[in-house]
């Protein structure tokens, strides 16, 4: 899912708000267990995002609104919002990257646990190829929709044609080509299984997605629908080459792209399918499940989750003003079935239903939440490899078991799953599978993961 911001990469009174472009507010961030600084510039109209323990450049906000009272503001590029409210020495609100949502409060001098440092440095982990012993080509083509071109790398197995040819999709998030998460994770993990892939005599197509890198398009606008015609068009794009032409093609997908890889595979373009990772529930209970296991409770809040999801799902076509109108609504109409503690700690349930409406009304969000994995994984009659770490904490061990029941309505005669122990949800060895742990482990990809995608590639191919 949403890779939980990392951004991969960021005295007010009524009377008197600092729209100065020179005022830097500061905060802290809990991202999933890890802590990172924030620096916030605007005046009325522009402003910019810095993450300075993740790097030194600032993120433009794609949109300000400031009133007297209350601040907006939104990086379209990587999904994310922000709504808060201005006090004389704060800026309290929520800020959401895609399906991450949490409390940030901005302050005027850094607060308490503000610790910059200086920008995390992308080092080598020890799975990051140091040679490439097989051939590596650039790759420029159509993607899904006009005035988007991909392009990436196709690397192919040295003095002889692939034993298979398999298009990797990367979770959501804008990625490049390598599935790079940048500091303080830094892994790419899309290199590493490629590499491996590739040295095992398989062919594997990576690409940058659309608006991110060398890709051309528009990454903020885009939903799960838009990412899927582009694996499409990258499953086009290898079976073009007539050197390929009896060659199986299949689709390695991992979170999102395990969701994108049967969207794909049920229109009859697949030979199989590799899902890593991947949501087999309907999206708005996997978004409450990841929250829970997260978090480790059920939130207090949780019936407006229900209630925003709900109404997301029966409306979400509606035009953004139509849309937003009736969220606020819907939010106002829960509050007072809430316990009296949460009741109390809203303060504003005007401003609480405002900043609910923001959070769901991106085009990813509202398709998003309309998404039922069924719907597609009942239509695949390919051979499919369904693994999920028993530590993934964004889209449980749950989940592989709802996509081995889809694949069985499906008839499907090829259907292996497989549950892996001590492994997160990007697939790496851990300790508690906390997202907090990402960066704090030097593998990118258990060895175990890889070799189960190699052994059972091999009995087919």
């Amino acid at each position: 899912m949403r890779n939980l911001l990392l951004l991969l990469l960021l005295s007010l009174t009524s009377g008197m708000v600092m729209a100065q472009s020179d005022q830097t507010w500061y905060a802290v961030l809990d991202a999933g267990g890890q802590q990172l600084p924030l620096n916030l510039e605007f005046s009325d109209s522009s402003g910019s995002l810095q993450s300075p323990k993740q790097t030194d450049q600032r993120i433009p906000l794609s949109s300000v609104r400031l009133t007297a009272d209350s601040l907006q503001f939104t990086v379209d590029a990587l999904q994310l919002r922000y709504r808060g409210a201005l006090h004389p020495d704060s800026i309290v609100g929520v800020f959401q990257q895609a399906t991450f949502a949490t409390e940030l409060i901005f302050y005027p001098a850094p607060p308490a646990g503000y610790d910059a440092g200086p920008p995390a440095a992308a080092s080598v982990r020890p799975q990051d190829p140091t040679d490439s012993p097989y051939e590596r080509r650039s790759a420029s083509f159509p993607g899904g929709a006009e005035g988007v071109t991909l392009t990436g790398e196709l690397t192919l197995p040295s003095d002889t044609l692939p034993k298979a040819l398999l298009v990797l999709v990367s979770g959501s998030g804008p990625q490049n080509r390598d599935g790079e998460l940048g500091p303080p994770i830094n892994h790419r993990t899309l290199l590493v299984l490629g590499d491996y892939l590739t040295r095992h005599g398989y062919g594997v197509l990576r690409y940058d997605e659309r608006g991110v890198a060398e890709s051309t398009g528009d990454f903020g606008t885009a939903t799960t629908a838009d990412f899927a015609q582009d694996a499409q068009a990258a499953v086009r794009y290898v079976r073009q080459d007539e050197r390929f032409a009896d060659i199986p093609v299949g689709i390695a997908g991992h979170s999102e792209g395990g969701l994108i890889a049967p969207m794909v595979a049920a229109e009859g373009v697949l030979d199989f399918a590799v899902l890593l990772a991947a949501p087999g529930i309907p999206t708005d209970s996997l978004l409450l499940d990841q929250r829970r296991a997260i978090s480790g409770m059920t939130a207090p809040d949780e019936p407006v989750l229900r209630a925003v999801y709900s109404y997301t799902k029966e409306h979400y076509r509606e035009d953004e003003q139509a849309f937003r109108d009736g969220l606020r609504a819907v939010i106002l109409s829960v509050i007072p079935s809430l316990d009296s503690a949460t009741r109390r700690s809203i303060v504003d349930p005007a401003d609480y239903a405002d900043t609910y409406a923001n959070l769901m009304t991106p085009p990813w969000m509202r398709y998003f939440l309309t998404v039922d994995p069924a719907d597609y994984l009942q239509r695949m009659t390919v051979p499919v490899l369904a693994i999920n770490g028993m530590l993934d904490q964004q889209v449980t061990i749950g989940n592989l078991t709802a996509v081995g029941a889809a694949l069985e309505r499906a008839r499907n005669a090829d259907i292996t799953l497989v549950e892996v122990p001590g492994v997160n949800h990007l697939l790496q060895p851990a300790e508690t599978g906390a997202p907090g742990e990402y960066g704090e482990i030097e593998m990118t990809i258990s060895p175990t993961v890889l070799e189960t995608i190699v052994a059972w590639l091999d009995e087919r191919y």
